[in-house]
């Protein structure tokens, strides 16, 4: 089995090989990235999404939530489908350094957290961790966490929408004897509470994220560069 790399493959851009599967780190017009529907491992989705359908009871609007998850699935699976690479990895300028790449003394892999590591070159960081999941590069770091400040903020303000309406419906209806605007309040109220504490488990994700995939400003502990 070929070891981890970026190779060239016949369904597409020079893709990224963990050692067992194709992954959705390509290289695509000169420049590194991630494919935004892969999901690893493909079952996951496909798993998703029958579950969905299933609880979704075949009704219309329900049936958005197991399409977006077959639509992940499909190209994913068909990545997964790709034949294992055959011939030698290839080493684009723009992935480089790559791991084992050594610029200076005192290179190696440096730990982020008890369980990821990240190549350091003697000089400077290289974009590629190692962890449970294996050897990956983290080029797509910006966009990933570009993603979760814009999911943050917009749960965030939906949160805030839902308990302004929520409290103004609430006072209305103390003012009438309409129990259902005041009930309806509540349910805003605390709904909104509820998508803001998911923007606080987004917020928190994406700090953990950036520790992880973002290229470490200072040199590793012990080190001035």
């Amino acid at each position: 089995m070929a070891s981890p790399g970026w190779y060239e493959n016949a369904g597409g851009p020079v893709r990224w090989w963990d050692g067992r599967h194709w992954t959705g780190l390509r290289v695509k017009d000169g420049v590194p990235g991630v494919d935004w529907w892969m999901t690893e491992p493909p079952a996951l989705a496909w798993a998703a999404g029958i579950v969905f359908l299933v609880l979704g009871g075949f009704q219309l609007p329900l049936l958005v939530l197991p399409a977006m998850w077959f639509a992940t699935a499909v190209p994913s699976t068909r990545v997964r489908r790709i034949p294992a690479p055959s011939t030698a990895p290839v080493a684009p300028d723009v992935v480089r350094p790559l791991p084992g790449e050594a610029e200076a003394d005192g290179a190696g892999w440096y730990r982020l957290s008890s369980s990821v590591s990240r190549w350091w070159t003697g000089a400077r960081w290289a974009n590629y961790t190692d962890s449970r999941a294996g050897l990956r590069p983290t080029f797509h770091a910006p966009s990933v966490l570009r993603v979760f400040r814009v999911l943050g903020v917009s749960v965030f303000a939906l949160g805030a929408a839902a308990i302004v309406v929520g409290a103004v419906l609430v006072f209305l209806g103390h003012g009438s004897d309409d129990g259902a605007i005041r009930g309806v309040g509540w349910l805003g109220v605390i709904g909104g509470l509820c998508c803001a504490g998911l923007g606080g488990l987004v917020v928190a994700i994406r700090a953990q994220q950036k520790k992880l995939l973002a290229l470490p400003e200072a040199p590793p502990r012990g080190l001035t560069g």
